[in-house]
Order: structure tokens, then sequence, then C-alpha cells
């Protein structure tokens, strides 16, 4: 009996190892598996944001009256679509929030640069009215940087020929 159960004992052990290894096995795999699909994942995502892509066709700024400039610019998608993920600095402060498309008259339309979507290769313009410091006139002129953010990157423009404002 004495050689019975050390024999028992040996398979039992072989059997414990065997399932540990089994174990070790599967999620060792399950959790390369895992880290590799968020890899992949990660990748796509970086790869299609780098693919939305904006150019500055044009931009233009003029005195509308003696407190304000008339910010005038047209975007193109030069890659992949965007949907509602650019926005707008003005000297380096986001100004998202108050660009309004134009038609092609040049006439407001209701949407804002931060919630339109533009195909790869559409073309849209844009207007922003920038109220200048509470000076008495227009003295001289300089210039500003319009900037477009884009997933991709930052496009920067810098505008000449507006306004500066002082006693």
């Amino acid at each position: 009996m004495k050689g019975l159960s050390t024999i028992l004992a040996m398979i039992l052990i072989v059997i414990i190892v065997v399932a540990l290894i089994g174990l070790t096995y599967t999620f060792s795999v399950q959790l390369f598996q895992t880290s590799a699909t968020g890899a992949s994942n990660a990748t796509q995502s970086t790869t299609q944001n780098l693919q939305k892509t904006v150019d500055i066709i044009s931009a233009n700024c003029y005195n509308t009256t003696q407190t304000t400039e008339m910010v005038n610019f047209t975007v193109r998608a030069t890659g992949l679509a965007l949907n509602g993920e650019l926005s707008a600095l003005w000297d380096g402060v986001d100004i998202s929030s108050t660009v309004y498309e134009t038609n092609n008259t040049g006439v407001y339309v209701a949407n804002k640069i931060n919630t339109i979507s533009l195909a790869g290769g559409q073309v849209k313009g844009f207007s922003y009215i920038y109220t200048l410091p509470a000076y008495p006139a227009v003295t001289s002129y300089h210039s500003h940087i319009l900037t477009i953010t884009a997933p991709a990157g930052d496009v920067p423009q810098t505008l000449t020929s507006c306004a500066t404002v002082g006693a």
C-alpha cells in the first residue's frame, strides 16, 4: 500500500503542474492578444488623425468700423474628412466659438468652425469679427496670426494690414 500512495501522489503532482502550465499559457496568450489589439487600434487611430489635414487657402482682415475688424478666411480639407475637429486661434487665443461659416456670397451660416464637417478636398469660408481695444483712432497697421488646428497639426497664417489703434 505504501508504494501505491507514492505513485498516486506523483500522478497528482504531475496533473497539478500540467494544469498550472495550461492556466499560465492561456493567461499569457489572452494578455498578449489584448495588448496587441490595443496597440493596433491606437496605431490605426493615430494614422487616421495624421491624415486629417487642412490648408488655409486665403485669409484677410480689414476694418469694418473704428472698433472692429472683419477676418475672412477659406479652409480646404486636404486629407480625410473632418467632423467637428477644427478650431481657430487668433494670436494664440481660441476663437472657435465665434468663428462662423460663410456661404459663397459672404453671408453667415449658423455653423461654428468647431461643429462643421469637411469632406476630403472640400472648401469652406469662415468669418470672425475682432473687436479692437478702445482707443480713439486707427494709427497704423500690423499683423496677426490666424491658426487653424486639425488632428494632424496646426496651420498658421500671418495676416498683415490689420488695423492698430492708438492715441
